[in-house]
C-alpha cells in the first residue's frame, strides 16, 4: 500500500482516513470483510481494529501488510497521532493473540521528520528495523556511471556528503540531469539557493521549532571533532534517527560536511 496513491481529501479527518485505508486493503482481499460493516457509530481506531481483527481471523495463513511511504502522514498530526499508536497496539496484539499474530506489518518511511514525532507514540521503535545504510566509493562510482558521469565526480561529493544515499542520490540526478558543474554544485551547495534547500530548509525548521534539539545540535557543529557522549538521550535518537549526525565510538559529530557547514552558520 502506497500511501501516496491517497488523495489529500481523505487526511482531513480520522474516520475518513482509517476508511480508505481499509478501503484500500480490501481492494487487495475480495475475501475481507466489506466496508458495510464499518459502524458509524464507533470510534475510528476501534472501528478499525475491530474490521481488520474480523479480517484476520477468517484467514488460514498471514497477512503481510506493506506500508510504503508512510511518512507522507508526517504533514498531518490529526491523523498520525492516531494511526501510529494503533498500529503499534495491532504489532503488540500478536504477542497475546493468535489471531493478531497472523499480521505482519511491513512500514517503509523517510526519517527526515523524526524529529517533530512523539517517538513514544510511534509504531518505528518496536520490531526489526532496517536501516539503508550509506553507500560505499564502490556503490557510488556504479551509481555514477548509470547517470553518465565521469568517476572523477565521486570523490567531490563524498567529500561533501560522504555516502549519505539521498544526498548522494539527488547530486549525481542534478550533473546527470543539469547543464553544471561538480563545481557549481559544490559552491552553491549549502546556501539557499543550492540542491539540497528544500532539505536543509526542512530540517532547520524542525530544529528552530524544538529549541532544545537544536541547542544539542548547536553544541555539536560547533566542534569540528564532535563532542563526547556519555549516554545517548532523546535528542541523540532524534538527531541520529533524523540523519544529520553520527557515532563514532564515544563521540558524535555532523553526519557530514554539508550539516556542519550549514547548520553552523544558522543555529
Amino acid at each position: 500500500m502506497n500511501f501516496s496513491l491517497i488523495e489529500k481529501n481523505k487526511f482531513t479527518n480520522a474516520n475518513d482516513f482509517l476508511r480508505s485505508f481499509y478501503a484500500y486493503v480490501i481492494n487487495q482481499l475480495p475475501s475481507a470483510p466489506p466496508l458495510c460493516v464499518w459502524d458509524k457509530d464507533t470510534p475510528s481506531m476501534v472501528n478499525c481494529t475491530l474490521t481488520f481483527h474480523r479480517l484476520l481471523k477468517q484467514l488460514d495463513g498471514v497477512l503481510v501488510l506493506a506500508l510504503d511511504e508512510i511518512d507522507k502522514l508526517f504533514e498531518y498530526p490529526e491523523i498520525y497521532e492516531n494511526f501510529f499508536p494503533m498500529l503499534r497496539n495491532w504489532n503488540e496484539n500478536a504477542n497475546e493473540s493468535e489471531t493478531w499474530e497472523k499480521l505482519r506489518l511491513v512500514v517503509a518511511h523517510s526519517t527526515e521528520d523524526y524529529g517533530r514525532l512523539d517517538i513514544n507514540q510511534s509504531p518505528f521503535n518496536v520490531g526489526l528495523p532496517i536501516k539503508l545504510e550509506e553507500f560505499t566509493e564502490e556503490q557510488v562510482k556504479s551509481l555514477a556511471i548509470r547517470h553518465g558521469l565521469d568517476s572523477k565526480n565521486i570523490l567531490p561529493i563524498m567529500s561533501l556528503v560522504g555516502g549519505d544515499p539521498y544526498l548522494v542520490r539527488l547530486a549525481l540526478y542534478y550533473l546527470g540531469s543539469q547543464d553544471a558543474s561538480i563545481g557549481e554544485l559544490l559552491e552553491e551547495a549549502t546556501t539557499d539557493t543550492g540542491i539540497y534547500t528544500e532539505h536543509l530548509r526542512r530540517h532547520l525548521e524542525t530544529l528552530q521549532e524544538n529549541q532544545e534539539l537544536g541547542r544539542v545540535f548547536q553544541e555539536i557543529v560547533s566542534n569540528t571533532q564532535g563532542i563526547k557522549v556519555e549516554r545517548k538521550n532523546r535528542q541523540f535518537y532524534q538527531l541520529d534517527s533524523m540523519g544529520v549526525i553520527k557515532f563514532s565510538n564515544n563521540f558524535v559529530m555532523s553526519r557530514c560536511r554539508l550539516y556542519h557547514e550549514y547548520f553552523g552558520y544558522r543555529l
